[in-house]
């Protein structure tokens, strides 16, 4: 079974289309399952929920100037020794729920991030490579189809080879998708879940 995965896992990096549909099914259906039973009681959480409404109305005059601004900024950051836009968003409470909630996955999730409706950074596990995800499939598909996974490729974030993978985050008492729940998973991780 290792060679298995081994095999499944090459082919998945050597894949060069960005479809979910050119995803090696077995790791496809591994992600989604992962996602499905281990991703979405937090996205489900109250604490999630309520920093992602917070954010959504602190943020809601804001340009899409101002948000490239805060883009550049953290990107400017990373690195850094002083880096108060990052370390604002690590030391939130949520952050630190992200944190505990990661280290409960035994290493299945690489990183785990949370976004607001404009794909906005509110909280993070750890620093990621931009502040903005609004321009990126992690945030645009899980907010316009509920669910994303990515092809096996390398992170920047983690320096690791992950399936950068989100889900939509729908706010309880009105059905409405809110935000969204991203993390970058071990492809290894979902695939011995998915054997159980």
């Amino acid at each position: 079974m290792a060679k298995f995965e081994a095999c499944i896992i090459a082919c998945a990096v050597a894949l060069s289309a960005t479809s979910v549909k050119a995803q090696p099914e077995p790791v496809r259906l591994a992600a989604v399952a992962y996602l499905e039973e281990v991703l979405a009681p937090l996205a489900r959480n109250a604490q999630v929920i309520d920093a992602i409404r917070a954010s959504n109305r602190d943020t809601a005059r804001i340009t899409q100037e101002d948000v490239n601004v805060l883009d550049r900024e953290w990107r400017s950051e990373i690195g850094a020794a002083e880096r108060p836009l990052i370390d604002g968003v690590l030391a939130s409470p949520l952050s630190a729920t992200l944190r505990a909630w990661k280290e409960g996955t035994g290493g299945g999730v690489l990183e785990v991030f949370v976004m607001n409706e404009r794909g906005l950074l509110i909280a993070a596990d750890m620093p990621t490579s931009d502040f903005w995800q609004g321009d990126e499939d992690v945030h645009a598909v899980a907010m316009a189809q509920g669910l994303y996974v990515d092809e096996v490729r390398f992170d920047a974030s983690t320096q690791r080879y992950a399936l950068q993978s989100s889900l939509a985050v729908v706010d309880p008492e009105n059905g409405r998708i809110v935000g969204a729940l991203g993390i970058g998973l071990a492809p290894r991780a979902a695939l011995n879940r998915a054997r159980r």
